[in-house]
């Protein structure tokens, strides 16, 4: 990932559009503006939101957020799969600058201690343990089901018609058929 030198610092006014919307949705409206801004002045459709700065639209609460925002805003050209695509990328901008790690900027791990070593024996103990539950034998009664077959369906539905039969006594009809 390339970093480009082109930096704006743009200053959106959020009022007009966060008044456009219900009180409980202008923290939402504060971004999508934002977002759309960025779009319009950067001329390109793939923009990603700080988390700062996400942070800071939200700061106050969802039904109040800032009526102006300071950002700072650049491109960034990212390859995938032998393709370039440019990404706009917005933050506040007193925002700390988060660091790439690269491969030589990686440490190697120390040795662990002894007192760790035994930690981790622990914790893998306790996964082997848990995968030995999850892995219980099925149950028989799981096992020993059959598959039904169209008579015992048909039986089943007579049960329930019975059953329904029964519920009313004759001096009781149910209240559809009264008006009969």
């Amino acid at each position: 990932m390339l970093k480009m030198a082109e930096e704006r610092i743009y200053t959106i006014n959020l009022r007009s559009e966060i008044h456009k919307v219900p009180i409980y949705r202008r923290a939402e409206k504060a971004v999508t503006a934002t977002r759309q801004f960025l779009q319009r002045h950067m001329k390109s459709d793939e923009v990603k939101i700080g988390k700062y700065l996400n942070e800071y639209l939200h700061s106050q609460g969802r039904k109040n957020p800032p009526h102006k925002v300071q950002i700072k805003v650049w491109k960034e050209k990212i390859k995938i799969k032998e393709k370039e695509f440019e990404i706009v990328k917005a933050d506040l901008i007193n925002a700390p600058q988060e660091k790439s790690l690269e491969p030589s900027a990686v440490k190697e791990q120390p040795e662990l201690k002894v007192e760790d070593k035994k930690l981790e024996e622990h914790i893998e103990k306790e996964a082997e343990e848990k995968k030995e539950v999850l892995t219980h034998p099925v149950s028989e009664r799981k096992e020993s089901k059959k598959p039904i077959t169209p008579e015992e369906k048909i039986a089943v539905k007579e049960r329930g018609k019975e059953r329904t039969k029964q519920a009313h006594s004759k001096a009781q009809k149910p209240i559809h058929e009264k008006k009969k």
